[in-house]
């Protein structure tokens, strides 16, 4: 029994490798550029623990409708929306213009060039030693569809919604601070 548990943990781990849903040729390049962009991000203490997307089929061809992409650190700790704000939008407009910069990716998209409303970025924020940081302090901030969420995690363990806003109020504001 144990041997079969042990192979199928196996099977199940090596199939949730690095390229996620990035496995067929034409979403390579976007995974390779995505790449650069990580290691860029790693540096930073930021370290890629997801990659994904959608595939749009209504045209008669596979185009790429959505990125996804998460992240993890311990580097960052926040307390407040107005200090996670600019960290994150930061790190969504780079990754933003790192697609966009590169022309390989404009036929293998639905809608090119990229927008915030095309990608789907997560960051946990966590403890040294792993765990999610307790509310008062913000366990992860999210783009997705163009709203940006902000959450904790309460005593029972479970996320919470801080704050939702739209991305372009979150860019505005940050650039109304110059931050």
């Amino acid at each position: 029994m144990y041997i079969v548990f042990g192979t199928l943990i196996l099977i199940l781990a090596c199939s949730c490798g690095p390229r996620g849903a990035f496995d067929n040729e034409k979403s390579q390049v976007i995974y390779q550029i995505i790449q650069i962009n990580n290691r860029k991000l790693a540096k930073n203490g930021l370290y890629e623990c997801m990659n994904g997307g959608g595939v749009d089929r209504s045209s008669g061809q596979a185009l790429i409708d959505d990125i996804s992409e998460g992240y993890k650190t311990t580097r960052y700790h926040f307390k407040t929306v107005e200090e996670a704000r600019p960290f994150f939008c930061k790190i969504v407009e780079e990754f933003l213009q790192s697609l966009n910069a590169d022309g390989r990716i404009a036929p293998l998209m639905k809608n090119f060039p990229l927008t915030v409303n095309d990608i789907e970025i997560l960051i946990r924020l966590r403890e040294e030693d792993g765990d999610m940081p307790l509310l008062p302090y913000l366990s992860g901030v999210n783009v997705l569809r163009g709203i940006v969420s902000y959450e904790g995690f309460d005593e029972n363990c479970k996320f919470v919604t801080i704050h939702r806003e739209p991305y372009e109020e979150a860019i505005k504001i940050c650039q109304q601070s110059g931050k």
